[in-house]
């Protein structure tokens, strides 16, 4: 085997460095039209079966966005790179990945141009720092802000004969305010305004020091916005207003320069450094979604709107725990990093996780990233890390317990539906009416019980006191940076960072490769659309309703959309 696996990696090395030197030969135009996708999820999806690979496309993915981006910049035969974009979707600690491989090429001593036919907050945030920013005649500053639409449905399901029984550790934790109430609490609301005060600071901050100009000014940029193209250029956002086609006689030292987009260019640039997985590495583990007792999933396809346990993924612990262990027994692997983009979910679930990880951790070294939010069971899993990373926006913490359940016998009554229970045994199988004083008192007991474990985890992961824990705690969300004011995350910076600390906890060189965990696939019986969007929906419903004790960010009904 030994002799095979040699025999593999030279031949495999070999094909590598005659590949490259066969690029070295080609021509290439100094200049490359490098376009920034929507979004980016954070790391490529596993490769499907080349027959699967014309219906269902890969999905962009920032780890193909630095190789694509480090590329250029290790190519002596590139002098600039021109980013171009339609429309960035404002998740802040993905787009810091852009900000960061914007800095990266021109470290690399590369001119980085932007032209776009507008611009907005996403596309300042991930991109200002470039060069130029070019602005097509006829375009647009949009309007610069935050708005946060909060929805409440309290009224609407009682119209319908339709009630929610929340019974929550605290008024901080409002993640079934949405079920309960027709407008906000006054926890709530202060936790909101924490929220987007320091949110805002932060993106205000970061913009400032890109732009290279004081915060005051920044300021007034986005009082004053929308600008037109002519004002913008006027209040220094923009540079200057070029047409595409103007783009070559702009850039560059020799006149009229020669574009090469990047569906070319990728042919001909150098290929990254050769990465082996039989070496030594890094695993990457991540948790997406609502998480879940049993299999991972994903809803059918993707609509526009998301609905905790209905419309978006699901983190099953029976798939976490399973990559979770395949990494620990993996002697090839010497560290993992877990990236957490998930607002939480069920308690019992969290606790199997959380549980794996530690095992994990008192073997490997594990560093956690926290995606644009990582709350409540999000939050449950990371605290056995020994290094947590989270962007100055995301949404972490929300320490806190909850549970309930619907009540429909009001609809049923107005439907003039008949309806008969018998029960033996407990009398919390009551589904149809509501809640008791007693049966709520039942659950509170059952809700405490967790509460206090999720105080536990946290107080031994962390190294805090209970005090400190609870202080912050009880249901209560914060940013990355108000996290680590917390201490409960170790560093504020992006994915890089967590990739670089990872690497460094390890002892693993700089270029170690970090290659997915994916659990062993189960089978699933062929399903048409229709049918498997059924199966999904019904599938949350049953979850939901069912008394689990949930540990879920209150804020993960909130519309978050830039102003």
């Amino acid at each position: 085997m030994l002799r095979l696996w040699l025999r593999y990696g030279v031949y495999a090395v070999f094909i590598h460095r005659m590949r490259q030197w066969f690029r070295r030969q080609r021509s290439l135009a100094a200049v490359v039209y490098y376009p920034l996708a929507q979004s980016y999820q954070m790391f490529r999806d596993p490769k499907l079966p080349f027959w699967k690979r014309w219906t269902k496309p890969q999905r962009p993915s920032l780890e193909e966005l630095r190789t694509d981006l480090r590329r250029l910049g290790a190519d002596p035969r590139i002098s600039h790179v021109v980013l171009t974009f339609e429309n960035l979707a404002p998740l802040w600690p993905r787009l810091a990945v852009i900000r960061d491989e914007v800095a990266n090429l021109q470290s690399a001593g590369k001119g980085v141009v932007v032209w776009a036919k507008h611009y907005d907050l996403a596309a300042m945030y991930a991109v200002g720092s470039a060069d130029a920013l070019y602005l097509q005649p006829g375009g647009q500053v949009a309007p610069l802000g935050r708005r946060r639409t909060y929805l409440f449905f309290g009224d609407t399901l009682a119209a319908m004969g339709l009630r929610f029984h929340a019974v929550t550790i605290s008024g901080f934790k409002a993640a079934a305010d949405v079920f309960t109430r027709s407008s906000m609490s006054d926890e709530l609301r202060q936790m909101a305004q924490w929220l987007m005060d320091s949110e805002y600071s932060a993106l205000l901050e970061q913009i400032a020091s890109a732009r290279s100009v004081s915060l005051d000014a920044v300021k007034r940029w986005f009082d004053g916005s929308p600008f037109t193209d002519e004002e913008a250029v006027e209040a220094g956002i923009i540079h200057k207003l070029v047409r595409q086609e103007e783009l070559g006689s702009l850039i560059g030292d020799r006149g009229q320069a020669q574009l090469t987009d990047w569906s070319e260019a990728h042919r001909r640039l150098l290929l990254a450094p050769r990465r082996l997985r039989r070496r030594p590495h890094a695993a990457v583990i991540c948790v997406n979604g609502d998480i879940v007792d049993g299999y991972s999933q994903e809803p059918p396809f993707q609509p526009p709107f998301a609905v905790p346990m209905f419309t978006r993924r699901k983190a099953g612990d029976l798939t976490v725990v399973q990559q979770i262990r395949r990494a620990e027994r993996d002697r090839r692997v010497k560290a993992v990093l877990l990236c957490i983009a998930s607002g939480g979910g069920s308690a019992s679930a969290s606790e199997a996780m959380h549980n794996a990880l530690a095992s994990l951790a008192a073997k490997k070294p594990v560093v956690v990233y926290m995606d644009t939010v990582a709350a409540s069971g999000g939050y449950y899993i990371a605290a056995p890390a020994r290094w947590i990373v989270a962007h100055p926006t995301t949404l972490t913490g929300s320490i806190g317990v909850l549970t309930g359940r619907f009540a429909y016998a009001e609809l049923l009554e107005k439907h003039r539906i008949a309806h008969e229970t018998l029960i033996l045994g407990s009398p919390l199988q009551r589904s149809f009416e509501a809640m008791t004083e007693s049966e709520e008192a039942v659950l509170r007991k059952g809700i405490e019980r967790i509460y206090e474990l999720f105080l536990q985890r946290v107080v031994s992961g962390r190294s805090l006191s209970t005090e400190a824990v609870k202080a912050v705690a009880g249901g209560r969300v914060w940013t990355g940076q108000q996290a680590l004011e917390h201490g409960l995350v170790d560093q504020v910076g992006t994915l890089n960072d967590a990739l670089a600390k990872t690497v460094e906890l390890a002892g693993l060189p700089d270029h170690a490769a970090f290659v997915a965990v994916t659990p062993h696939s189960s089978m699933r019986v062929p399903q048409s659309q229709k049918e498997a969007w059924q199966a999904y929906l019904e599938q949350g419903w049953v979850t939901l309703n069912k008394q689990t004790t949930w540990l879920l960010s209150p804020l993960q009904t909130m519309d978050d959309e830039e102003s």
